[in-house]
């Protein structure tokens, strides 16, 4: 997994939009494999939140991960989150 997802990165920072094509291709592999899916966003949502905050541009890239895995739009993070200290870890919406 991990050297996919260095893969992905990149092809990203080589040649952006071959690069979102591709890694959301790749995304939408695991739409029939519910597990899979599930893993997927989670990952995503993780890695957009590890600062602390989701910024929009990272809200979008999770809302069309769900979009190319098929994720119901009520688990869709639809809008940026900041965390503060000692609040309940965010939640996708």
């Amino acid at each position: 997994m991990r050297q996919r997802f260095n893969k992905h990165v990149d092809q990203l920072m080589f040649d952006f939009p071959q690069g979102r094509a591709d890694a959301l291709q790749e995304i939408a592999k695991a739409a029939k494999k519910p597990v899979e899916a599930k893993a997927v966003v989670q990952t995503g949502f993780v890695i957009a939140g590890a600062d602390g905050y989701i910024a929009p541009a990272e809200a979008q890239v999770l809302r069309e991960a769900c979009t190319a895995l098929g994720v119901p739009a009520g688990v869709r993070p639809v809008r940026p989150v900041r965390e503060r200290r000692g609040a309940a870890p965010a939640r996708l919406r």
